[in-house]
């Protein structure tokens, strides 16, 4: 099997040919996407003088969303953050971009990866090491994601945080009701 990979403006798509025949992904399911974006290795360092500052960024349909800076994360940068996508059933793929923050200068592109979701759709949960891509296709690093799907009939009955059954599990008694309170002020 060989993969090749095309770009649209839009929407980043993953071609899978076998010999001649090419074929587009399947219909993915509706449902809930959470991404946790752990740590990179080797990136390839765009910083002269001192340590680089990687962020990713993900894009997964029109959602997009970014990682912290991670202030002088050089080539082993650790993010450890996570992210949640409602997914609308057609999107296939996370699009990945890792970039150096620069404060004089515009932003380094460091390298990008395009994850087909079909396996974490398939098993419900997934661990990938992503090789990233530089602008001339070389290898630009790595970073670590672990990926977990939940199907929308199933997204309503799964709790958002892991420890939520711990919170409702603890349920104060009052000997007289709670006073009301008055309606927040928002300062805009």
């Amino acid at each position: 099997v060989r993969r090749t990979w095309k770009r649209n403006e839009d929407l980043a798509k993953c071609h899978f040919s076998l010999g001649r025949v090419s074929r587009e992904p399947a219909a993915m399911p509706a449902g809930r996407l959470e991404v946790n974006v752990l740590d990179g290795t080797r990136l390839k360092d765009t910083q002269r003088f001192g340590k680089q500052d990687p962020y990713c960024v993900l894009r997964v349909g029109e959602q997009r969303d970014r990682t912290k800076t991670c202030a002088n994360g050089g080539t082993r940068p650790r993010w450890n953050e996570r992210f949640n996508f409602s997914l609308t059933g057609h999107e296939s793929a996370l699009d990945l971009e890792v970039w150096n923050a620069n404060t004089m200068t515009s932003d380094a592109y460091i390298g990008a990866a395009l994850v087909s979701l079909g396996d974490v759709f398939a098993s419900g949960t997934q661990d990938a090491s992503v090789p990233l891509r530089d602008k001339k296709n070389k290898i630009s690093g790595n970073i670590m994601l672990v990926l977990r799907f939940a199907p929308a009939e199933h997204d309503a009955a799964t709790p958002s945080h892991s420890n939520h059954a711990q919170n409702a599990a603890y349920q104060p008694q009052h000997a007289v009701p709670p006073a009301p309170h008055a309606p927040a002020h928002h300062a805009y």
